[in-house]
């Protein structure tokens, strides 16, 4: 999946998609390289730390697989308590996991490090009932962001703080229909859309806590890379640093990999 941006940022993306399960680089919005996902199959949500070089994915079969910024895989280990995970956050030392059919989110202290075995949640919060079908998972390390592809309450993005309550929520920009994955990044929040395979960026959205904001800008993923199911932002690097992607494009392909 390319991100067809007429814009580099000064940040990367990681957009995950759930059926070939592939990953690509993109250079000023072409595709520059790939890597392969070892161990994950169907991924539901990526994270990874502020200087790029960790990844995490989470999967359909409750795995997390750990990998370096060259794709390199580091290990994997499975969080207990899941029932249909569907993002996945980290600010650098505990490992949030967001449960799509639990309406929880599951925090995994000190998980950051972890590369095998697996782990209990040492604790979790229930969603908002108004957060009926959650798709993606952010955090900075203080606040929490779940964004949500409603029918009955809209499509939201709710924010809670690390203890669980609910501090505001509204709602996102109508051509932004079927969100499927959240990221930060300095203030925004961006949404990535399976929809129409879109990302959508929400300037200075990360305090907003009612109402409705109209995106501020969008762009298109490459064709190939459709069915988005998360994004991450990666701050490192110099300014204006191009995209990160990861990526599962619809094919017959079985082997998941990283455009990164």
């Amino acid at each position: 999946r390319s991100l067809g941006v007429d814009e580099v940022y000064g940040g990367q993306f990681h957009v995950q998609i759930d059926a070939a399960y592939q990953n690509y680089r993109y250079l000023i919005f072409s595709a520059d390289d790939t890597w392969s996902l070892v161990s994950s199959k169907d991924p539901k949500g990526a994270t990874a730390n502020a200087a790029g070089s960790t990844v995490w994915v989470i999967d359909k079969n409750r795995t997390v697989s750990v990998y370096d910024a060259d794709g390199a895989a580091l290990g994997s280990w499975t969080p207990g308590g899941l029932n249909r995970p569907e993002g996945i956050a980290t600010d650098e030392t505990d490992v949030w996991i967001l449960d799509r059919k639990n309406k929880e989110v599951y925090r995994y202290a000190n998980a950051a490090g972890k590369t095998s075995g697996s782990q209990s949640a040492v604790s979790s919060f229930t969603l908002d009932g108004a957060s009926s079908r959650p798709k993606g998972i952010t955090t900075d390390g203080s606040s929490i962001w779940v964004v949500n592809d409603g029918k009955k309450n809209g499509d939201r993005v709710f924010k809670y703080n690390l203890a669980g309550n609910l501090l505001g929520s509204w709602t996102i920009d109508a051509a932004n229909a079927k969100p499927s994955g959240i990221t930060l990044d300095d203030g925004d929040l961006w949404v990535v859309d399976r929809g129409n395979d879109s990302v959508f960026q929400y300037v200075d959205a990360a305090g907003l806590l009612s109402g409705h904001q109209v995106a501020a800008a969008s762009f298109t993923l490459d064709a190939s890379n459709s069915r988005a199911e998360g994004i991450v932002t990666v701050a490192s690097g110099p300014v204006n640093q191009p995209p990160m992607i990861t990526s599962t494009p619809v094919s017959t392909a079985t082997q998941d990999t990283l455009y990164s």
